[in-house]
């Protein structure tokens, strides 16, 4: 070779001009597409990897972020369901601002409104969610329009009364129609006898006619007892909680990418963002491509052999 022939070695790749592309071979023989800038340098494409696959199976009923392992990514597949009219919204954080994967819009869900009973009266009638199983599992008092949410007032201190003379009457958005417990009591209650007991479970469905998809539950647990001298009434305190259904008629299809086909995640996990209101989500899996990102060799020098 002769002296005066020199050869500009730019750090360890070599450049390879093909047609109107450049493209790198890197110090791990890979080959990856670049582009030549203002400056005439070669700046190095990200370098997408083989796609992963991530099953969640995750049931989100409310606002949260499901926080995934995978590397800092390239692009962003989502597939899963949405059960519902109402909103439900998929997104991720990136290094230019926040990115959709997938939304819909519908209607919002009613809010029930209510005030709590005041303090001393001789009951106070303690509502709470059922907790039987097969019936709104979550206690949360939100279930599909083709199931049942479960009450229960066991929990009313009634350690002073005969509890043969006690009876329970329940009321969905203010219509007083059932009444549990002694049958002089809900006779002076004004309300049909269902059940024997005082402390038997009421259920929400929406076959009830006062019923629709939002809805306040009341209960109030009295006592009534007639002796030779005397008629004892002592009325509870009126309890309340929401029942709010979900319409599982509507469903829709979770697949895409949206503004993920291609953007550049932050962070070495993935945090992705879920809102829902007036719905049940559920997310399936996500598929995601890996980039490397190469920094452009900057060392230039010139060698003489």
């Amino acid at each position: 070779m002769k002296d005066e022939e020199k050869f500009l070695v730019v750090g360890i790749a070599l450049l390879i001009a093909v047609g109107g592309g450049v493209y790198l071979i890197n110090q791990q023989g890979l080959v990856s597409e670049g582009y030549a800038d203002t400056a005439g340098q070669a700046t190095e494409r990200f370098n997408l990897m083989a796609a992963n696959t991530e099953v969640l199976d995750r049931t989100v009923l409310s606002d949260t972020t499901v926080l995934v392992k995978t590397g800092k990514i390239r692009r962003l597949y989502v597939e899963g369901r949405f059960i519902g009219s109402g909103s439900a919204k998929i997104w991720v954080d990136s290094s230019d601002g926040e990115k959709v994967v997938w939304e819909t819009v519908g209607e919002p869900l009613a809010e029930v409104v209510f005030e709590e009973s005041s303090s001393g009266w001789p009951i106070q009638t303690a509502l709470a969610y059922g907790g039987e199983n097969g019936f709104d599992e979550d206690d949360d008092g939100i279930e599909f329009a083709s199931a049942a949410i479960d009450y229960s007032v066991a929990g009313t201190d009634v350690s002073e009364y005969d509890t043969t003379k006690l009876c329970t009457r329940w009321a969905v958005n203010d219509i007083f129609f059932e009444c549990d417990g002694d049958e002089l009591c809900c006779g002076v209650a004004k309300v049909p006898i269902r059940y024997n007991d005082w402390d038997a479970p009421f259920y929400l469905h929406t076959a009830l006619d006062s019923t629709g998809y939002a809805n306040k539950v009341s209960s109030q647990v009295i006592f009534f007892d007639i002796t030779e001298t005397d008629i004892v009434t002592k009325a509870g305190s009126i309890a309340h909680l929401q029942g709010y259904f979900i319409d599982d008629e509507v469903f829709t299809e979770i697949t895409g990418c949206g503004e993920t086909c291609v953007f550049e995640s932050i962070g070495a996990d993935l945090a992705l963002n879920v809102e829902v209101e007036n719905g049940v989500l559920y997310l399936d899996s996500i598929t995601y491509s890996l980039f490397d990102e190469v920094e452009p060799t900057t060392d230039v020098g010139v060698v003489d052999e």
